[in-house]
């Protein structure tokens, strides 16, 4: 199960993915491979973002919560073909 470094936040709606198992069944479903483009809206603590980015040629996750920003950034620093766009409100 994932741990994450941050609270929840209801404006934003957020429900964060925990299981590894039910990422992987979400992503095998996509049939993504080496040649996708993934944008991932709402990549929240990067557990699906992870996944999709072992297997996709690139991925972006597009973000609106600023403080997600540094949990994102640790989790996903490994990851040269993902770029998160943060954009605010």
């Amino acid at each position: 199960m994932e741990k994450y470094n941050v609270s929840f936040k209801k404006k934003f709606g957020q429900n964060f993915l925990k299981d590894n198992r039910i990422v992987k069944r979400i992503v095998d479903i996509c049939d993504i491979d080496n040649n996708s483009l993934v944008i991932e809206v709402g990549p929240g603590g990067a557990i699906m973002t992870k996944e999709l980015a072992t297997r996709a040629k690139k991925v972006i996750a597009y973000e609106i919560d600023k403080d997600l920003e540094n949990e994102l950034a640790i989790k996903l620093n490994s990851y040269s073909n993902v770029d998160i766009i943060l954009r605010t409100f």
